[in-house]
């Protein structure tokens, strides 16, 4: 069993959910909301049922506690509320337990609460680990506010591990590597490697100028906060400010697309 295995059907399990993919954002995130087609879903207000496969960053343990690392995971933001999301999450896991492993039988996955979550100061909300048999292999977060601003409906976001996820449905040989495809070892794809050069630079003079358009622009503002989450100091009022301007282009993206939603309409009548 391979990464790309993992990821045809999971895509196809959530392609039969009625979720639509869309592109990863063309450099590891550290934060699963900081991707901008995401965070206009979940700020919209409706319902939201989208994924993708994105590379994120992750952060270390123990002596690496300091340090940033590279996953390549899924990222599902999930239509539902905080008051079914648990029951959807388990059918799913299910369904693709079966897919990968060809057995009903009990999984092994679980979720636990992680209290221990890093959570950004410019969000609200909770986790849970997900788990397998014990070793935890992605997470759920609900939020109720994202870049100081509370959501008219709560966005519940599923991530899961795809470097880890092989290792741990397919036990017999623990000692193999994981594959990216039949015969392709993972760790041995430089395409993959090449994503730790891409760790934002928190220096402003190294991105992009404002931009006119706005949706280029939501992206510039998503790059900035991504680079400066990865700081270790971080300016409180340049980031207030940094989430106003985030803020008030998201509220012009979104205008913007419910008025071309309603002149399609007129042009339709």
């Amino acid at each position: 069993m391979n990464i790309l295995r993992h990821m045809e059907q999971m895509r196809r399990l959530l392609t039969e959910r009625g979720a639509c993919e869309v592109p990863q954002y063309p450099e590891p995130l550290a934060q699963v909301w900081y991707h901008p087609d995401l965070l206009l879903a979940a700020r919209s207000g409706g319902k939201a049922n989208c994924f993708c496969f994105q590379t994120l960053w992750q952060r270390g343990t123990g002596v690496t506690a300091a340090g940033y690392s590279c996953m390549p995971a899924l990222v599902w933001l999930m239509d539902c509320s905080e008051k079914d999301f648990s029951a959807i999450v388990v059918d799913f896991i299910s369904d693709l337990h079966f897919a990968l492993t060809n057995s009903r039988e009990d999984s092994g996955f679980s979720l636990v609460a992680d209290n221990g979550c890093y959570r950004c100061r410019n969000d609200r909300g909770c986790c849970w680990k997900l788990q397998y048999n014990g070793v935890s292999c992605g997470n759920i977060s609900l939020f109720s506010e994202l870049v100081f601003q509370p959501l008219e409906r709560s966005a519940v976001m599923l991530v899961l591990d795809l470097a880890k996820l092989p290792l741990l449905l397919h036990q017999k040989d623990p000692g193999q590597p994981v594959l990216w495809a039949e015969k392709s070892a993972a760790g041995e794809l430089l395409a993959l490697r090449a994503w730790q050069l891409k760790r934002p630079v928190a220096s402003r003079e190294n991105l992009p100028q404002r931009q006119v358009d706005p949706g280029l622009e939501l992206c510039r503002l998503v790059s900035v906060l991504n680079a400066e989450t990865l700081v270790a100091e971080q300016d409180e009022a340049q980031l207030k400010q940094l989430s106003k301007s985030i803020n008030d282009t998201v509220k012009q993206l979104l205008l913007e697309r419910s008025e071309s939603k309603v002149a399609g309409r007129d042009a339709g009548n």
